[in-house]
């Protein structure tokens, strides 16, 4: 076993054969029975399908180009840092011919068609200069030119289905573009166009071209007719792998397979003839690849690669019942703004971000203008909550935020979609206001939470800058401030006979769909009586409802006793949602006192803290918490 190439180590699907350190880059050609490897400056290897290195092919400069006989007979070397190009038998593996160039010619690429071969001159830069040398081996062997404008190829192919025809790849053009062109082999040029790419792949059954394209961040596999270089089609290289490189096709033409890179590291696509979506793909991190082959009928892949623990000769067995995990997605992001009520930006916004099942993921801080952007998010569902200030700061906006969990409802949890490497923009919210009158109030906190999490508008509208925290609560009100923190459902036919003029309609009609309210007038309970005013023991009725709250012990306060509504004040005082009326004794309850909105405002603050944080096991939005279902968008 010549230059000592380690024996192949099987890894599952993927057999991996360690290569030696190189100071160039590899070649890959492959035929029925062997592939040739160009490895070093002054040798190639030549080794069986199954990994095993049979012989060594001696050169005296850098393997740029190997390409077969028309027959595969013999292998051709050419080097553009030597002149001359040898071929070796493919039996044998000893040098059978060997055509010597003139000086100044620097043949990067050769193939042969007939008896001609043709070679690049890269070296031939003026407009004037030719850029192919033919030569005719059953000839004197005098090199003859091809046309001026045909590109020094840096890639040559010939064409397994058009007789005659050869196609080059041009990268070493003065602007580095590349070029493709077609010519005879007379080298008399046929077609010629642009490129963005390089290695292409001749398909072996059809008229066809296949050449990897880059363009931007945009990557492809172009397919142009042969000879006349029109388009006819591409496949789809994955978005997850950047930038494409080479294809290959399978002896019977029936798989195209391809190698491309990017964040992946390698990716490696089999695709079905004319088929656009790839049937297999895998990927491996690597750094960098240095050629690709198929065998006959496309059930292994042939891979020259290089990372950290340097070159590599994989040997992929591709089973299309048993394929090897899906490479993974690329990143997509979110972007939007958070502004404050006069539609101004924030300065200490921040954008809480949940997956689908609702566990927290992570917290992003917004820019000084407001702006917000959450990268590296796998595709899929999102949930976001928008928020401004600290926990410290009253006078700045934080409407979802409350000892350290936020509040999730309908139109403040917002949901997003997040595609695959793309952004998903204008994910924006409008915070709510801050009411001038809940400041030197006892119930300041529990107003500022009730504003921010949407469960009131404020009391004076249109502009809504106060919350009027001393007046007493309607009916009408109350039901509202219930809807809109639960989100109720349609009631169905349900209807009360006095609130079809009311604004509240929805509303009333929504809670006694839910099961919140029976009526006022019972046992007919056909009325609700929108603009009655709230009780206390009303209002312990309401809350024991909503909350769904349980009988939890002995509460007992000196003034319910002859109430309806005793077991419902007993219930709120043991879920800590009612401290009583009479502070700080707190012996009493009040029951026939009227409800005020400030009153209201600390019953619901403390129901969510006591009750819904509490049994969803919330005690910060870092903790991965999850929330009822009910408080997401769709769960109604």
């Amino acid at each position: 076993m010549a230059m000592g190439v380690p024996a192949p180590a099987a890894e599952g699907f993927d057999t991996v054969v360690p290569l030696p350190d190189l100071e160039s880059d590899p070649v890959l050609v492959m035929d029925a029975s062997h592939l040739y490897l160009a490895l070093d400056n002054q040798w190639a290897g030549v080794f069986t399908l199954d990994g095993a290195q049979v012989a060594t092919l001696p050169f005296d400069s850098r393997v740029t180009s190997m390409s077969l006989s028309p027959d595969g007979s013999s292998i051709w070397l050419s080097s553009f840092t030597s002149r001359s190009i040898v071929a070796y038998d493919t039996a044998t593996f000893v040098e059978v011919d060997r055509v010597t160039l003139p000086a100044g010619t620097c043949p990067v690429s050769s193939v042969q068609i007939g008896t001609q071969l043709l070679a690049t001159n890269v070296c031939a830069t003026g407009a004037d200069e030719p850029r192919l040398v033919i030569v005719d081996l059953a000839g004197d062997r005098t090199p003859a030119y091809g046309d001026p404008d045909i590109p020094g190829a840096s890639w040559l192919g010939v064409s397994p289905t058009v007789p005659n025809v050869v196609a080059g790849l041009d990268s070493y053009d003065p602007d580095n573009s590349f070029t493709i062109a077609v010519a005879d082999r007379a080298a008399h040029l046929i077609a010629k166009g642009s490129a963005t790419g390089q290695k292409p792949a001749f398909d072996p059954v059809a008229d066809e071209i296949v050449i990897p394209t880059n363009f931007y961040d945009t990557s492809w596999f172009s397919v142009f007719t042969i000879p006349e270089l029109t388009s006819a089609g591409r496949y789809d290289a994955p978005k997850v792998a950047g930038y494409v490189h080479e294809a290959a096709f399978s002896a019977d033409g029936e798989w195209l397979a391809a190698v491309s890179s990017g964040e992946v590291g390698l990716a490696f696509s089999l695709f079905p003839r004319t088929v656009d979506e790839p049937s297999w793909q895998y990927a491996l991190e690597s750094e960098a690849y240095w050629g690709i082959a198929l065998d006959a009928d496309g059930s292994v892949l042939y891979a020259v690669t290089e990372s950290d623990v340097g070159y590599q000769l994989h040997i992929i067995d591709i089973d299309l019942a048993d394929p090897p995990p899906p490479l993974p997605l690329l990143p997509g992001s979110i972007e939007g703004r958070i502004l404050d009520p006069y539609r101004e930006h924030v300065d200490l916004g921040h954008a809480d971000v949940y997956n689908a099942d609702k566990d927290y993921l992570e917290t992003v801080d917004a820019e000084w203008t407001g702006r917000y952007t959450i990268a590296d998010l796998e595709p899929g569902d999102y949930y976001l909550v928008l928020w401004n200030g600290d926990e410290d700061t009253l006078w700045d906006f934080f409407p979802q935020w409350y000892g350290g969990a936020p509040l999730y409802r309908s139109d403040l949890a917002r949901a997003v979609t997040v595609a695959e490497d793309e952004t998903t923009s204008g994910v924006e919210v409008t915070l709510p206001w801050l009411y001038y009158d809940m400041f030197d109030n006892v119930f300041s906190d529990d107003i500022y939470w009730l504003g921010n999490a949407g469960i009131t508008k404020g009391c004076n509208p249109p502009d809504n800058y106060l919350f009027c925290p001393d007046d007493y609560v309607t009916r009408g009100q109350m039901a509202a401030f219930i809807n809109r923190a639960f989100d109720f459902g349609d009631p169905g036919e349900i209807d009360f006979v006095d609130d079809d003029s009311s604004i509240f309609e929805s509303d009333i009609e929504r809670l006694a769909g839910a099961g919140i309210t029976k009526g006022c007038n019972p046992p007919v309970n056909d009325r609700f009586c929108p603009d009655a005013l709230v009780t206390r023991g009303q209002m312990a009725a309401f809350m024991t409802r909503t909350f769904e709250l349980v009988d939890r012990g002995a509460t007992d306060f000196l003034d319910d006793d002859g109430s309806v509504f005793e077991a419902d004040i007993e219930r709120l005082a043991a879920a800590g949602i009612t401290k009583g009326c009479n502070p700080p004794v707190n012996d009493r309850f009040c029951p026939d006192a009227y409800v005020t909105r400030g009153q209201m405002a600390a019953f619901f603050h403390r129901g969510f803290e006591n009750v819904v944080f509490a049994a969803a096991g919330v005690e910060s939005a870092a903790g991965a918490a999850q929330l009822p279902d009910r408080f997401f968008p769709g769960s109604h």
